[in-house]
């Protein structure tokens, strides 16, 4: 992000405005109330409290268009999953469907129709950010396993508008993750205000800069993949590591786990390396005795 004298450019996620449009959209306020807002922080209030005329007149003003927000990706109508859809869901996944159903209330998880196809969409209310997966488990085209919504904003960390009271963040990578990270908290017997999920698509982006404060005083953990390294990085463990350094700034805390090295899930020639989360479940599923997640309590 670059700061200039009357407004800011982010790059992560295309956002631009001045300090009035950053409060709006943080706080989800009016333009009034994030004058007066600012105002107190600035030892000012009790001007600007005698100003309503100025207030209001100054709130019917246009505004200028370095404070114009970047649009939301325009996206098909999004429903709510059925009973039926959502046990489909978790047994293809390997999870529980209370996991799924507790993404569902979260207001995580939705289904649409997409490119001819009924697909389960990971995305939140803000609708800024979000990944189709096809229900019948192929790939689109038989190719891409994930499709992102053309116009979305990676840098939107799909959950931080509806973390709530929640002590606990766990940030994860991907849409099967957050389903799986649901599970497990599901799982340990968390409440919401225990715990929530937070994804990113993709190891490579970086988070914006004004979405952080949604984090402040909270407990986060980033669940990391163990990706194969690739010219000397592991994708999964250099993202994990440029979002912890972003969310220390903020967050009462933050640390980062991942899958042990050496693990893998299934029998026989079906068996495949351990990388994630949903990786995990599955592992500990089919190796009694042995839970990683055991220790991913926080």
């Amino acid at each position: 992000m670059i700061i200039y004298d009357d407004h800011a450019k982010c790059f992560g996620c295309g956002w631009r405005g001045d300090i009035f449009a950053f409060w709006q959209e943080v706080k989800g306020v009016d333009f009034k109330r994030a004058a007066e807002d600012l105002a107190g922080l600035a030892g000012v209030r009790s001007l600007l409290v005698g100003e309503a005329d100025w207030l209001r007149s100054a709130a019917r003003a246009p505004r200028p268009a370095v404070a114009r927000v970047r649009k939301s990706p325009e996206l098909p109508a999004l429903d709510r999953l059925t009973e039926a859809e959502m046990e489909a869901l978790a047994d293809m996944r390997g999870l529980r469907v209370e996991g799924v159903r507790r993404a569902a209330a979260a207001g995580l998880l939705w289904g649409a129709v997409h490119q001819g196809h009924r697909a389960w969409v990971l995305a939140d209310r803000a609708r800024r950010n979000a990944q189709y997966r096809r229900m019948d488990g192929r790939r689109w085209y038989g190719e891409v396993k994930a499709w992102t919504a053309a116009g979305s904003w990676a840098a939107w960390p799909v959950g931080c508008v509806s973390l709530g009271s929640a002590e606990r963040v766990a940030v994860v990578e991907g849409g099967p993750d957050a389903l799986a990270m649901c599970d497990l908290m599901d799982a340990w017997g968390w409440k919401a205000r225990d715990g929530a999920v937070v994804a990113l698509f993709g190891a490579s982006v970086q988070i914006a800069a004004w979405c952080l404060v949604r984090f402040q005083g909270r407990r986060v953990r980033i669940f990391a993949h163990n990706d194969v390294e690739k010219n000397g990085v592991r994708a999964g463990s250099a993202g994990a590591e440029r979002w912890r350094r972003q969310l220390a700034t903020v967050a009462r805390s933050v640390d980062v786990v991942m899958a042990p090295d050496g693990l893998t899930a299934g029998v026989g020639a079906e068996a495949e390396r351990v990388c994630d989360v949903n990786d995990v479940l599955l592992y500990d599923k089919t190796n009694k005795g042995i839970n990683v997640t055991d220790g991913w309590r926080w």
